[in-house]
This record gives structure tokens, sequence and C-alpha cells, in this order.
């Protein structure tokens, strides 16, 4: 079954959120159903999955359509991208925020392993769906292209821009003032026992120096930073890395106070040189 994918990249970082759900109105459904006649009727073999969204295949790739509200129906447009989880991130970043520049109608998205595209509309009728079909396809094809072509020549070594490293892994410990671990590395944190939240990155190092690693810590609450925090950012870490794969540890982050960090969703961004290289959301139970 397809992926879901929760992550835009773009300049800034935004979440997009999927209206399929088991159970559509019978409005919904009628807008479904003529949707999937038109399909049909195209030469397509459309049909509905186990959680409600339409979907079918062009020429091998898949394509599914979810649907929410109604008067007028808000359409999600998908197609599928492409397998990145061996892939230098930090350039599937760039190839993705690429695509958005030159697409601005389709939203490219990275996830833990992969990215896809959408088309986000609304529509008041099946009329006006089929008026925009052709163009929307036409249009998720060139960003996916976009996406791919940027990869290729990023990885290849043709573009200007240089990284002296790669961020290939990101894990985050529950820790005290003395770096004692209360959660280690990869197990589940609970939000009772949080007091400082410590990220550990595994590195790919072409060129050996002290590097400054900019970091934003994201609560449920927003950015989380205090009156010594670089503008814009959580923190600051200075690394001195040194040629081959290594493993580094990052300043930890937040209180002595015990149950400091409340259940949710955060996420960690990391940035050198004004680039976010990576990123790793995690929960706290």
């Amino acid at each position: 079954m397809k992926t879901r994918i929760l992550m835009v990249v773009m300049s800034l970082f935004m979440t997009v959120f999927s209206f399929a759900a088991n159970e559509l109105t019978p409005e919904q459904k009628v807008f479904q159903n003529s949707m999937k006649k038109f399909l049909r009727e195209e030469g397509f073999s459309p049909t509905i999955d186990d959680v409600n969204s339409l979907t079918f295949k062009k020429e091998g790739e898949l394509y599914w359509i979810d649907l929410g509200d109604s008067n007028p129906f808000y359409v999600e447009f998908h197609r599928v991208g492409f397998k990145c989880e061996n892939s230098n991130r930090n350039y599937v970043l760039q190839a993705c925020n690429e695509a958005n520049r030159q697409v601005r109608c389709v939203k490219s998205f990275l996830g833990e392993t992969s990215v896809s595209l959408v088309i986000e509309s609304f529509c008041h009728s099946v009329e006006e769906f089929k008026y925009t079909f052709y163009k929307s396809l036409k249009e998720l094809d060139k960003a996916y292209n976009i996406v791919r072509e940027t990869y290729s020549n990023l990885d290849n070594g043709s573009s200007s821009y240089s990284q002296p490293f790669d961020i290939s892994k990101i894990e985050v410990a529950n820790v005290d003032k003395d770096n004692n671990i209360i959660n280690g590395y990869g197990t589940t944190i609970y939000d009772f026992q949080t007091k400082y939240i410590k990220p550990r990155i595994t590195v790919d190092v072409k060129t050996e120096g002290n590097y400054d690693i900019y970091v934003k810590f994201y609560s449920p609450k927003g950015l989380s930073s205090a009156s010594d925090s670089p503008d814009g950012y959580t923190y600051k870490s200075t690394i001195n890395m040194t040629s081959g794969s290594h493993t580094y540890t990052l300043y930890g982050w937040g209180s002595e106070n015990k149950g400091n960090w409340s259940m949710g969703r955060y996420r960690l961004e990391f940035y050198y040189n004004g680039q976010r290289i990576a990123q790793k959301e995690f929960d706290i139970k």
C-alpha cells in the first residue's frame, strides 16, 4: 500500500493533512464514483483502496486521489515518487526544493524513506476536476522529473554547492544534566521522565575540520529557544570531525526538572552554512 508522506520539503517546513478516511460521506461517495467513471472512460483502471483513495496507474506509475469536505470538495491528487532511503538526504531535499520552485502548483514531500508529490485544489463539480485532470497529470510528472534530474546532477557532483559532510543517521536519547542516560538511543522516551533531549548523529565526513551545526528544536508548541540561543535557532554545536564515518553527540536541550517535555510529536532540524541538511521527527509518549 502506498506510503503517506507528511513532510513537505520547501524553504520552510510545512505539514499537509490527508483527508482520506475509512468512511466517506454520501455526497463524497457520489463525487468519487463520478471521478471513477470518468477515469474508466478515459482508459484507466481505477480502484478504491482500503483507505478510500481512488487509485489508478499510468505507464506503470501509481496515482491516487483523496477527498475531503464538500461544496466545494477538497481534492488531493497524488503521484508516487521514489524510494530514497539509501540516497543522500540533503541532495533529495535540495531536489524537492527545486521542484517546488519550478512547479508551484505541486508540493514535493520527503518522508523518512521516500518522496511523493501532490496537487491540492477545491472542486465544486466533477466537471471542474475533468477540466484540470490532464494538466494536473502533466504537472505532477514534470515535478517528478525535476526531482529525479536535480538529484542525479547533485549526486554526480555537478552542483556548485559543496558540503564537507553528510548526516546519514539521527538518534535521540533522554539524559540528565550530567549526560547520564535515562531513555537510551532508539528506545521509547516517556514524558514523565524527560529532562534533556540529546541528539546523536552519524556523519560521513569528506573533509575534516571544525564545523558549526545549528539546531532547531520543535516541540508541539513550536520552536524552542532561550535568551542565549542563536537568532532563529535553538542552539549551536561545534564539532571537530575527522574523515570517514563517525558518530557524534550534540548538546542536550531541556531542563533538569523531571517531566520537562510533554507527550507529543517533536522535530529536530540541523543546519550548516544556512542550509538545512537533515531532520528527525520523534515521539515522546
